[in-house]
């Protein structure tokens, strides 16, 4: 068999726990498979975790292949399987990743000159840079060893294309957003944001600074009504955390499995994520989707939000605007189900998809 598109990335299904960039290449997957022929190449275990997966678990559904590899070894005897060297193009779903970028880029692309898309997942962000030698390090020697390499890059908005641009000027980006998932609306909760006695409030994703639930502990210190606070996610940070249980107590629930996260969602009136930085944030559509208002910072491409009243997006630096939207809430919102609706039409247009395949069949 011959492959149209290889995909490498370092954690796919069953994994959830690297968060996003799994939901991500899924989502993508799911809206290119019925016209290509496509093959996915990815650790044998979830992030932060040394347990293989079981049998069972890598069963669901899909019309692509999928090779899990153990090991650097296994990574490269994969990449030299003859239906794999055969694809025409190739697809990383990271920039920094040696084994899942590097390695794959220099047998597909330095070797056998096949099209590589790398898909670099705000990975170029001044924040994400500015502080990391190792990074800056990285992107020079990529540009002294591969400066002919017959690859492009995948920019989720302008703003990212522009963020490549400064380190890549000659390079070849295309810019197409991030998919989100099919529509999987439930029944809307009848008694949505009417709990005025007890306001329900959960934040639901890694624990780690960018995630910023410190932040999130000292809006809710400020708060003058009664609340709940349920925090769900992996530990990314065990110091972080401790230092976030010292600021107010909350109700740690532990990791929540993907599946369970639209249901888990509907308990509550209120999403708060007061991230400082989401190149998509899957975690606010699943919100969307589930017909949760959400609460989060300006630092995502979910402003729409405010325009259809289902949430406010503020600045970090105004730690007030989240405190008094808490303190009177509903009072700026309309928790309609259309709004929710128009929404996630807008995040998941036709027209993307259309792009995408473009893009993969030129």
């Amino acid at each position: 068999m011959n492959f149209d598109i290889l995909v490498f990335c370092d954690y796919f299904k069953p994994g959830y726990k690297a968060g996003g960039p799994i939901s991500s290449i899924v989502n993508l997957m799911s809206v290119i498979e019925d016209n290509f022929l496509i093959a996915v190449v990815t650790r044998n275990h979830d992030y932060k975790s040394k347990k293989k997966y079981l049998e069972k678990d890598k069963q669901f559904s899909r019309k692509y292949k999928i090779h899990y590899c153990s090991n650097y070894l296994h990574l490269i005897l994969n990449c030299l399987r003859p239906s794999l060297i055969r694809t025409k193009k190739i697809y990383v779903n990271s920039f920094f990743s040696i084994q899942y970028s590097l390695i794959p880029l220099i047998v597909f692309s330095f070797f056998l000159r096949k099209k590589v898309f790398i898909s670099v997942r705000g990975e170029f962000a001044d924040s994400a840079i500015k502080n990391s030698l190792k990074k800056r390090i990285y992107i020079k020697a990529w540009r002294v060893f591969f400066p002919h390499s017959n690859y492009s890059f995948i920019a989720s908005s302008p703003f990212e294309a522009n963020d490549i641009k400064k380190y890549f000027p000659h390079s070849q980006v295309e810019i197409l957003s991030n998919i989100g998932a099919l529509r999987k609306f439930g029944t809307i909760d009848s008694s949505l944001a009417r709990n005025q006695e007890l306001l329900r409030i959960c934040f639901i994703s890694r624990i780690h600074p960018v995630k910023n639930l410190d932040f999130c502990l000292r809006v809710l210190k400020q708060v003058n009504k009664s609340y709940i606070f349920d925090v769900y996610g992996p530990i990314d940070d065990e110091i972080y955390f401790e230092k976030c249980l010292k600021i107010l107590p909350f109700n740690y629930k532990n990791e929540l499995d993907p599946n369970l996260i639209q249901d888990t969602m509907r308990n509550y009136d209120l999403f708060f994520l007061p991230t400082k930085g989401e190149n998509f944030g899957h975690i606010i559509h699943e919100s969307i989707m589930s017909f949760v208002p959400c609460l989060i910072s300006d630092q995502t491409p979910w402003d729409i939000i405010q325009k259809y009243k289902i949430g406010m997006s503020y600045s970090l630096d105004k730690i007030d605007n989240f405190v008094n939207f808490i303190n009177n809430y509903p009072d700026e919102l309309n928790l309609n189900e259309k709004n929710f609706y128009q929404v996630h039409d807008v995040i998941r247009p036709d027209g993307l998809i259309k792009d995408y395949l473009k893009v993969f069949s030129g």
